[in-house]
């Protein structure tokens, strides 16, 4: 989860971020949450941004990525 930490909107508040990480490990789900300093409800740095971008290319990577398993051309539908 990503959450900027002078976020204002009364749906979002950081505190409903926090609160969901700590029930979603209290039920043994993995997850991660990144709360980023002087960013409200839109990030808007350049420094955000390229993390939020390389966190996002990251998990891709790990989760969605062919892992290097060779998948043969006939099973592609090709």
């Amino acid at each position: 989860m990503y959450h900027g930490a002078a976020d204002q909107n009364v749906g979002t508040w950081p505190t409903h971020s926090r609160r969901m990480f700590h029930e979603l490990n209290g039920i043994g789900k993995t997850a991660a949450m990144y709360i980023y300093p002087h960013e409200a409800h839109v990030p808007a740095s350049e420094e955000t941004l390229l993390d939020l971008w390389t966190r996002w290319i990251q998990w891709m990577d790990h989760y969605v990525k062919d892992k290097g398993e060779h998948v043969p051309e006939a099973e592609l539908g090709n």
